[in-house]
């Protein structure tokens, strides 16, 4: 039988494997990882109850960054999978039936583009210069400008997703009709959590985003890994 493991650390973008796994009911184990505060040219993150050095993890995960999924297979075999888009579809595969990457060829191809954005544009141009702007710079004279480039990009990022949900032009997304999501949906949710670490009212301004989120947030599984990752409800009950 395949054993999976996920590495994984609070409130970062490894919460959408988990909640996948825990969506699709697929039996896992979990590694926390958390930063050890050295500089970012070298490797970060170690296991959080302290059993992995950042020196052991990048032995595991070359990149040294999260998520990592770790198949252990009935044969014996051992493979390391990273980036969200394959760990995500990787995941998705053991549970074909729930369609999590879309339902037909042509859905399959939408979910793969909304992923393939938010990670590579959004999450990895704007989230992450626009809060850790030293990851881009060493040059501290710079780290103001890297910032404000991440602010700008990262509003309107929220500004064409509340624009597309608005209008429909949601292929690719589940937007829990007949209880159906798909990755990009729970992805999306970890977006509009986000935005509000740079103090925008998500609620107000963005409406058909806020609608969306509230509806995935409304599964068991999702409140259960905010929790679990020590994070506040969107929308408390």
């Amino acid at each position: 039988m395949t054993a999976l493991t996920l590495y994984r650390s609070d409130g970062s973008c490894s919460m959408l494997p988990h909640i996948l796994l825990k969506y699709l009911e697929i039996p896992h184990e979990c590694v926390a990882m958390r930063g050890n505060g050295g500089p970012y040219t070298k490797p970060r993150l170690e296991a959080a109850d302290g059993s992995l050095s950042a020196e052991d993890y990048v032995k595991i995960n070359h990149k040294g960054v999260v998520p990592t999924l770790v198949v252990q297979g009935s044969d014996g075999s051992r493979t390391v999978i990273t980036e969200i888009e394959a760990v995500t579809s990787y995941i998705s595969s053991l549970a074909g039936d729930k369609h999590a990457y879309g339902r037909t060829p042509l859905e399959h191809a939408k979910v793969v583009e909304w992923v393939s954005w938010l990670a590579g544009s959004v999450q990895a141009l704007a989230l992450s210069p626009g809060l850790a702007p030293e990851r881009f710079t060493a040059d501290e004279v710079g780290l103001p400008g890297v910032r404000e480039m991440g602010l700008q990009r990262m509003k309107a990022a929220m500004v064409r997703i509340d624009e597309r949900l608005r209008v429909g032009d949601t292929l690719g997304l589940g937007l829990g009709v007949d209880g159906y999501f798909t990755v990009a949906d729970f992805y999306l949710y970890l977006f509009y959590s986000w935005g509000y670490l740079f103090k925008y009212d998500m609620a107000e301004e963005y409406p058909a985003f806020r609608d969306l989120a509230q509806k995935v947030e409304a599964l068991h599984v999702v409140k259960e890994v905010v929790l679990h990752d020590n994070l506040k409800l969107q929308f408390p009950e």
